[in-house]
């Protein structure tokens, strides 16, 4: 890893996303409180949480008041117990926030900001709160497309017509997200952040709020398909220029999901050709093949489970995914449904990885070697500790002292 990256948490680092698309249907908070022990359990050290804001959307993806923490999944006080039960104990699991800061939605109107407006400090005049909240959304924001008058400058990312897109470049608003990341820290209990729609602003100011709030942890939904972009995004994110001749892995301020292996994975699957796991430069394809220092590596998560949106990984994959995932570099993220609300022998294998990644002594930064990577098989070794199968064709490590641990359709898993 780079010596100036930052805010990566742990090296062996296993996340829990602890929630997932009709998780409002039910009283969230206080599920989380009531299994605190069961994800302990578990053996992941972060559990990132919805976002914890009051919303016009029942998921917290269209934040109204960022300082009213009912929501809906439940008040402020269930969830500060829940983060306070998960926080107890002998293995201490820690919360990180979905942090969703590139739109915002007026309380009552397209852009009455409330709990906190964009004004400086102190300002009570009506008609200047609504210059300052003008001032805080993009001037090519769709309100304007609607008669409104968003009074700020050029938006540094891609559009987003869900909310209104704020300036980022605005002392003021930047002023206000690093207050409330500070609250959310202090005073509510959240440890680290989860970067909802980085690719709206520019990647920069993830490094600055990071660096105004000091986060344990922080990950970003930098959604790409390939792990080049994502790399350059990391690279942003400490205040390099627009335009470098490659990505160069000498600084960040964020990890980032891995999407490349995620895409990867759900397509070696689809199409049962295990080649694909395997780069023209012989090591692995998705971020964890440039940076694995700042991947966060999933399978699935709210955006592609079926309640959601129809492009999940395949179900009957999910075990051998998993088996890649926690055998591999990066940081792992688990979904909640697949640990908790599948069959038991999904549940049950993700638990059986995590303790043999444990055991293993299995990081971020592990070592792979790709042994074969054709059509029906890839294989390959970690740190000389861990060695898997994927694929139908048959095969085992060669050498002493290889223990054969846990299998399922088309794969396997050996230690030593």
């Amino acid at each position: 890893m780079a010596t100036n990256a930052l805010y990566t948490g742990k090296p062996d680092a296993i996340l829990l996303q602890g929630f997932h698309w009709t998780s409002t249907e039910h009283p969230w908070y206080q599920i989380l409180k009531d299994m605190a022990g069961e994800i302990q359990a578990a053996g992941v050290d972060y559990i990132w949480f919805p976002p914890p804001s009051a919303s016009a959307d029942p998921h917290g993806y269209l934040p109204t008041e960022w300082y009213n923490l009912d929501s809906g999944y439940g008040t402020r006080d269930e969830l500060q117990a829940a983060i306070a039960a998960l926080r107890s104990g002998r293995r201490p699991v820690e919360a990180i926030a979905d942090v969703v800061v590139n739109h915002r939605c007026g309380l009552n109107d397209w852009a009455d900001f409330h709990n906190p407006d964009f004004a400086p400090e102190g300002t009570t005049d009506p008609q200047e709160i609504e210059a300052a909240n003008r001032k805080a959304v993009v001037q090519d924001d769709d309100w304007h497309e609607a008669g409104g008058k968003p009074d700020g400058a050029a938006d540094t990312g891609e559009k987003f017509d869900g909310g209104r897109d704020l300036d980022h470049t605005n002392p003021l608003v930047q002023q206000a997200i690093g207050n409330w990341l500070n609250w959310l820290k202090n005073e509510v209990g959240f440890v680290g952040w989860r970067w909802d729609l980085v690719k709206g602003y520019h990647a920069r100011f993830v490094g600055m709020y990071n660096d105004a709030s000091k986060p344990v942890f922080s990950v970003a939904e930098c959604v790409e398909g390939e792990p080049l972009p994502i790399v350059d995004w990391i690279n942003r994110t400490y205040g390099k220029p627009d335009i470098d001749d490659a990505p160069d892995r000498t600084g960040g301020k964020s990890c980032a999901f891995d999407f490349a292996t995620r895409e990867i994975l759900k397509k070696t699957f689809e199409e049962n050709n295990y080649e694909r796991l395997k780069s023209v430069h012989g090591r692995c394809p998705g971020l964890i093949g440039h940076w694995p220092a700042m991947a966060v590596t999933f399978l699935d998560n709210h955006d592609t489970e079926p309640a959601n949106h129809d492009r999940p990984c395949p179900p009957e994959r999910l075990a051998a995914g998993y088996a890649y995932l926690l055998t591999h570099p990066g940081k792992p993220c688990v979904f909640w449904p697949h640990l908790f609300d599948w069959d038991n022998n999904l549940g049950d294998t993700i638990r059986t990885l995590i303790h043999l990644r444990r055991e293993a002594g299995l990081h971020a930064e592990s070592g792979v070697n790709i042994l074969i990577a054709q059509p029906d098989l890839y294989a390959s070794t970690v740190d000389d500790k861990i060695a898997l199968k994927l694929g139908p064709a048959p095969w085992q490590p060669e050498g002493d002292n290889w223990q054969h641990t846990l299998d399922g359709e088309d794969f396997a898993v050996w230690k030593r």
